[in-house]
């Protein structure tokens, strides 16, 4: 007899591979089977804060309160924690957020698996929710762990607008919600203030959830004034769940997220998801939370933030520059205005066919198909990565594309 394992791992609809990690491994056996080096622009590592930033995340490290403590962290968060991300939300970014809406996760991973596990499968029935393309592929096992289908449509215009009627050809009575990225990734582009009402307004009409990634909000080339979050609408609050990272700006080792819920729940209801978060696991490190506290409370608004976009902002123009160069193009869906990342249309209808020409040329990117929109490759120039480095790597991408093109 065949020891049972759960059709999420081993069914024919299982898990997908993580296709950005695919790719990683890729690269990763070529090294090892051939002694050479590749150049690594295919993972969204981030750039390390200054080093008085980090100081003062080690200082939260060490504090007594945590380190001389055996007591389990609070599941919804250290109160302190959380208080200080409804200010930062408020002050940044115009979220008007209490601290009982704020759950601190295990990266902001946790907080999107939370929203997919309470926003679950109905009994008989497989619920689905509309995925803007060019989107996070992992999005998709993320919900599918939920019972919920990510349904990937690119859902705006080359201007950067939304396209109501093809969100409304893809919505149906199983539809739950929308999930938005702004900034994006792949992109690095930023949604426009109209349009974000576009989506919303469409949400609303549809009486849809809107779960909106922001994990990007603080690494806006041009200063955080330019993002505007879904949450920092009042009148459709009762609606957006917001997903946020610290990842993106301390470190993705500490696995420290945050999720704002709606407004307009139940204290039943909050209880409910109290529960379900309690059941995710016994609340993150109290420490690592502790350090990030420490961090927000030298500098409350994150404004280092604006040393830190100002090398991505140097790194990314001169690599769109480059690529501009080797007949890539940028319009106002694939702008590069914020992250780390570039996603340029190139001259190939077949991304991973590209890719494979640059992994056999000694650099290493990820296909637009891992992103739900072939034609693109996406491009990382984070990781500490000296502005030389991203153009020698930039380099050999252009000259791979104007060989084949």
């Amino acid at each position: 007899m065949t020891r049972y394992l759960s059709p999420l791992v081993a069914g024919p609809d299982g898990l997908s591979p993580d296709p950005i990690r695919s790719f990683v491994r890729r690269a990763n056996a070529i090294e090892r089977e051939t002694g050479r080096k590749l150049v690594r622009l295919n993972i969204g590592q981030p750039d390390l804060p200054p080093a008085r930033v980090l100081e003062a995340y080690r200082r939260g490290l060490t504090n007594p309160e945590f380190v001389n403590s055996s007591s389990y962290p609070p599941a919804e968060g250290v109160p302190e924690l959380r208080s200080a991300i409804a200010r930062m939300e408020r002050d940044t970014f115009g979220v008007d957020a209490d601290q009982s809406r704020v759950y601190v996760t295990l990266g902001g991973c946790g907080a999107l698996k939370f929203v997919f596990k309470i926003l679950g499968a109905r009994v008989g029935r497989r619920n689905n929710i509309l995925s803007m393309a060019p989107g996070w592929g992992v999005i998709s096992n993320f919900a599918w762990e939920y019972e919920i289908e990510a349904n990937f449509v690119n859902l705006l215009t080359p201007g950067g607008g939304f396209r109501e009627e093809v969100a409304e050809e893809n919505v149906d009575g199983d539809t739950v919600g929308i999930y938005v990225n702004s900034p994006n990734n792949p992109t690095g582009s930023i949604l426009a203030p109209e349009t974000v009402r576009d989506i919303l307004e469409f949400a609303r009409e549809r009486d849809l959830w809107v779960v909106s990634d922001e994990a990007y909000q603080h690494l806006i080339h041009g200063g955080v004034e330019g993002h505007s979050s879904f949450a920092g609408y009042p009148e459709f609050s009762d609606r957006v769940f917001k997903c946020t990272s610290f990842s993106k700006i301390l470190k993705p080792n500490i696995r420290l997220g945050a999720l704002i819920l709606p407004t307009d729940i139940s204290d039943d209801l909050k209880s409910n998801f109290f529960t379900a978060l309690r059941n995710e696991g016994a609340g993150v490190a109290a420490e690592c939370q502790s350090g990030a506290l420490e961090v927000l409370r030298s500098d409350p608004t994150l404004s280092y933030m604006d040393e830190v976009n100002t090398r991505y902002r140097e790194k990314v123009a001169a690599a769109k520059g480059i690529l501009k160069g080797a007949g890539c193009t940028f319009e106002s869906y694939n702008d590069p205005k914020a992250s780390f990342y570039l996603y340029p249309r190139v001259p190939f209808d077949d991304s991973r066919q590209l890719a494979d020409r640059l992994l056999e040329a000694g650099v290493s990117v990820v296909p637009g198909t891992s992103f739900h929109l072939d034609g693109h490759v996406r491009i990382a120039i984070g990781g500490n990565m000296s502005l030389e480095d991203v153009e020698t790597g930039t380099e050999m991408v252009a000259s791979v594309i104007r060989k084949y093109a």
